[in-house]
């Protein structure tokens, strides 16, 4: 997993807005015998027919910027299927520059292509690469890194940068290495299973599920108003979806009739918009201010131990819960109709328990299910535990198959 640490080595610089300038300029004065010294970042400028003359600070830059995604690939333990990367390079040349660029990945790992040509003939240039990256079948359980670098003129790439531009702020470099963290993880699912899922204000979930093997479809506003909702194992839809989605909450109805006729559908947190209707099959409600666990390591409560979430196809144990990101979850519900029943609890220190965060209704032949545990975090950022217990969410259409 990425660390979220940063580390400064010279620690004077800790609490500043911005890093300081790599070029500055320096201009001593003697007045009254007084000596001044004057210190200024290099800039340049530049006419734009917009807004005139306009002046920049000067950005050291590497020749070449090399970028990989995705920064973080879950790979079920055991699986020979490749995972996929893009890599990106700029070129920051002005006049031609060749060389050539690799992966370098375990050893026992196969990666192709190997080693590609790069040539440039200008500023600006770019090319992007797909690679497959093979595991060893004997790779263990952990962090593995895969790492692009970019050979050119006898030296070595191996970052890249965003450029944060905004009218009102001077632009800045944001940098990071060029490589993506392969976790391996003991991650089971069951077979053939096909998953809709509902994209709502923007999250990776679904390049994480196809990650893991399973067939994923973006739903649009048609597929929910006219598509065989029955040719899905299971719906999922995602963060704020009930926010974002008017197509969403006009068909509602019809997601509520697939759950009935043995359908699963997981909804992922919603804010106080989710509490202008009834969406769900019952009637929940989400509190003013929200329950949320905002402390990534606190203790959960697993409360119905033999429900399937926590047994199959995963056995769920206390150290899934150990590594999480950020927080645990936010908008879990407050309330609920008793015909739901809560799976899990968490509290953050000095707080009642918090039982909203996973509610599973049975209703007709099919699970409803509301969840305010941020997934949407843990899952791009390769927690295996939380990449298990999704598992067992997905899971639960399998145990809803009619024989």
């Amino acid at each position: 997993m990425n660390d979220p640490r940063v580390v400064v080595d010279d620690t004077a610089l800790i609490g500043l807005p911005w890093r300081p300038q790599p070029v500055i300029g320096r201009a001593r004065f003697l007045v009254d015998g007084v000596e001044i010294e004057i210190r200024r970042p290099a800039q340049y400028r530049f006419a734009d027919r917009a807004f005139g003359e306009i002046r920049r600070e000067l950005q050291v830059v590497p020749a070449l910027s090399v970028t990989m995604d995705p920064q973080v690939v879950v790979a079920p333990s055991g699986r020979e299927s490749p995972l996929r990367f893009s890599v990106s390079v700029v070129s920051n040349v002005d006049g031609m520059i060749e060389g050539g660029l690799s992966l370098e990945a375990p050893d026992g790992w196969e990666v192709s292509p190997g080693e590609v040509p790069l040539s440039f003939s200008g500023r600006g240039q770019a090319a992007t690469f797909n690679y497959s990256v093979v595991p060893a079948r004997d790779a263990r359980d952990g962090a593995y890194n895969v790492r692009a670098v970019a050979k050119a003129g006898g030296n070595e790439y191996r970052e890249g940068y965003e450029v944060i531009a905004y009218p009102h702020i001077e632009p800045r470099h944001l940098y990071r290495g060029s490589a993506s963290v392969v976790q391996v993880a003991p991650v089971d699912l069951p077979d053939d299973l096909s998953v809709g899922y509902i994209m709502g204000s923007g999250d990776q979930v679904p390049l994480v599920l196809e990650q893991m093997g399973l067939q994923v479809r973006l739903m649009t506003g048609e597929d929910l108003a006219t598509a065989d909702l029955d040719a899905f194992d299971l719906i999922i839809a995602g963060i704020r979806a009930y926010e974002v989605r008017d197509d969403l909450i006009a068909v509602n109805q019809r997601l509520l009739d697939y759950v009935e006729d043995g359908g699963v559908y997981i909804v992922q947190y919603n804010k106080y918009a989710f509490n202008v209707d009834q969406y769900g099959p019952f009637p929940f409600q989400i509190n003013r201010p929200h329950d949320r666990v905002t402390r990534e390591d606190a203790p959960v409560d697993i409360l119905v131990p033999d429900h399937p979430v926590f047994n199959r196809p995963n056995r769920i144990t206390d150290a899934d819960f150990e590594g999480w990101v950020q927080e645990r979850g936010l908008y879990f519900q407050g309330e609920w109709d008793p015909r739901y029943t809560p799976l899990m609890a968490s509290r953050d220190p000095g707080e009642p328990p918090r039982g909203g965060g996973l509610l599973e209704a049975r209703y007709g032949k099919g699970r409803y299910i509301y969840t305010g545990y941020a997934w949407f975090r843990q899952l791009p950022a390769g927690v295996p535990g939380a990449v298990r217990l999704f598992a067992n969410l997905i899971g639960l259409a399998a145990e809803n198959r009619v024989p």
